[in-house]
């Protein structure tokens, strides 16, 4: 369904150089869409989380960014943190 919206830089593990560089190629397959969003693969992503980004977005003036440092996610598979008021 959503294949044509996928882009995939394949970097060989040789050929790495890094966190920041990785961000920065992943930062060159946008394209002007409307919305870009950058993870880390380690990421747990809450309900319904991309309805709430796009509404933070469209309540925030200008062409806003977005950042964070996500919580580290329990082992245990707790998954409280999802319930925590913003």
């Amino acid at each position: 369904k959503c294949v044509n919206q996928l882009r995939i830089l394949y970097v060989n593990e040789t050929e790495a150089l890094g966190p920041v560089f990785a961000r920065y190629l992943a930062s060159k397959l946008w394209f002007g869409e409307q919305y870009y969003m950058q993870i880390d693969a380690h990421v747990e992503m809450a309900d319904d989380w991309d309805l709430k980004i796009i509404n933070e977005l469209e309540r925030l003036p200008g062409n806003p960014l977005i950042s964070a440092y996500p919580p580290q996610i329990p082992s245990n598979g707790d998954r409280s943190w999802q319930t925590k008021p913003s």
